[in-house]
This record gives structure tokens, C-alpha cells and sequence, in this order.
């Protein structure tokens, strides 16, 4: 953001403690940005430059298959997964969207979900920080369509911790999270419950 000279800005100065400060600007500034303050002479106004991109808001995409064939087992899987993220220095929440299809040897079955998920940073996100890690909740509901024209309704809870490491102090990062998951299949016939831990890997946008 840069300030012409026609437009004078200023800030005071109101409680210091080392290189830390409390300040009042003339114009709106975000939490977490870093600014330069530039001049060219004495009497002229300084330029105001931020310097960091706030993360406000994210873009999550992560997916992955498996190609696996033996002697008289051949199973596919592919899946995807997005989420979009309204973000804080201390929480992150969103909707998502998952879609997997495996594929035993007889033909594709199909999961959809949509859900929520909800962090909580025990190290805060700001645009100068390398690595942001903390606990994590997911919660999703969707249909499984089998291959023989039966359906059954699928629910997942998620939950656990997850570190994500921002490559350049940026805006790009890579995600880890490792879970226990709780996932209960209801179809007409019978009633299914199966948990265990999930380990995923993300690529994050924000912007």
C-alpha cells in the first residue's frame, strides 16, 4: 500500500516498551503487516509501504490415488479434497468438500462428503511466521454409491493436530495433519462403525 504525497499520513507514537510499540495512524492498518516507512528529504511526506501479505483467507487442495494389482487383488483409489478458510491469527474455519473412488476389480464406488473444519493455532499466523501449528476438528456427512446400484449414508469426525509451514514466510504453504478418525456407515440393511488414524498433506493459498 503506498501513500502519494498529495495525502500526508502520520502516526503517534503511544507506549513503547524495547522495539515494540501501542500506535495511532492516520490510515488503516492490519493487524499482523509490516510497513516501511520511506523519505526521500526532511520536508516531504513518507511513503508507506506494506511489505507482508495479511492471511485472511485460505484455498486448501490436497488428493491422492493408489494404482495396486496382485495375483487376484487389484484395488484403485482416487480422492480430492478442498476446503476454503476464513482466517485469524489464532483460528481458522471453513467449509470443505471431499470425493474419493475405489475401485476393488468390480468397478468404482463412489464417496462424496461435505463438511466443516475448525483450527485453533497454538503458534499464531501472521505473515511473518515460518511454521503455524496447533489442533484441528473436521466434520463431514455424505453418500457412498456402490457399484451394485446399493447407497448408504456415510459420517466422519475428525480430529487431532496439524503443522503447516509456510515455504517463504508467504503465502504458500504445505499442511501435515495427523488424525483419529470416527467414520459410521448407515445403509438399509445394517449399521457400520470404524475408527482409526488418517495422515493427510495439503497445499495452502491464502490470500
Amino acid at each position: 500500500m503506498i501513500i502519494s504525497q498529495t495525502h500526508a499520513s502520520t502516526f503517534k507514537v503511544k507506549k513503547t516498551k524495547g522495539n515494540s510499540a501501542i500506535i495511532e495512524s492516520s490510515i488503516a492498518l492490519e493487524e499482523g503487516a509490516t510497513y516501511t516507512i520511506e523519505t526521500t528529504g526532511l520536508t516531504e511526506d513518507p511513503v508507506y509501504t506494506k511489505t507482508h501479505t495479511p492471511r485472511k483467507n485460505s484455498l486448501t487442495l490436497g488428493g491422492n490415488f493408489s494404482l495396486l494389482k496382485g495375483n487376484n487383488v487389484q484395488e484403485n483409489i482416487i480422492n480430492f479434497e478442498a476446503r476454503y478458510g476464513w482466517s485469524s491469527i489464532t483460528t481458522d474455519y471453513g467449509p470443505l468438500i471431499f470425493l474419493e473412488m475405489n475401485d476393488s476389480g468390480a468397478g468404482y464406488n463412489t464417496e462424496f462428503y461435505i463438511g466443516g473444519f475448525y483450527d485453533y493455532n497454538f503458534a499464531p499466523n501472521r505473515p511473518q511466521e515460518y511454521f503455524v501449528y496447533g489442533i484441528t476438528g473436521q466434520i463431514l456427512g455424505g453418500n457412498v454409491n456402490y457399484t451394485s446400484g446399493a447407497n448408504a449414508q456415510i459420517y466422519k469426525l475428525d480430529a487431532g493436530g496439524f503443522l503447516t509451514w509456510f515455504l517463504t514466510r508467504g503465502t504458500t504453504a504445505l499442511r501435515t495433519e495427523a488424525l483419529y478418525e470416527i467414520k459410521k456407515i448407515n445403509s438399509s440393511i445394517t449399521s457400520t462403525e470404524v475408527t482409526g488414524f488418517v495422515g493427510k498433506l495439503f497445499l495452502v493459498m491464502y490470500f
